[in-house]
């Protein structure tokens, strides 16, 4: 166990498989985004409407990857302080 506890602790391998997660799927929602306003262009949706709802897809992903990056990097500040 002294390899993964290292791993884990010392290196934040579990916080950096989460923020590729994270990545993917701030990825699958921007893919979507875009594939709806593809899609909206030949509908009546205006262009708020549309701005909206790509807001509500890819808002709640990038917030969360800005929130992880931002304990992330204090923490490898930390590290190497230590």
């Amino acid at each position: 166990m002294g390899w993964a506890e290292d791993q884990f602790e010392n290196k934040m391998l579990f916080r950096r498989i989460f923020m590729i997660v994270i990545m993917g799927y701030l990825f699958m929602a921007s893919h979507e985004s875009f594939l709806f306003a593809m899609k909206a262009l030949d509908s009546d949706f205006t262009a708020t409407e549309v701005a909206t709802v790509i807001a509500s897809k890819d808002g709640l992903p990038l917030a969360l990857l800005g929130y992880l990056y931002r304990y992330y990097s204090k923490d490898r500040q930390d590290a190497k302080e230590k």
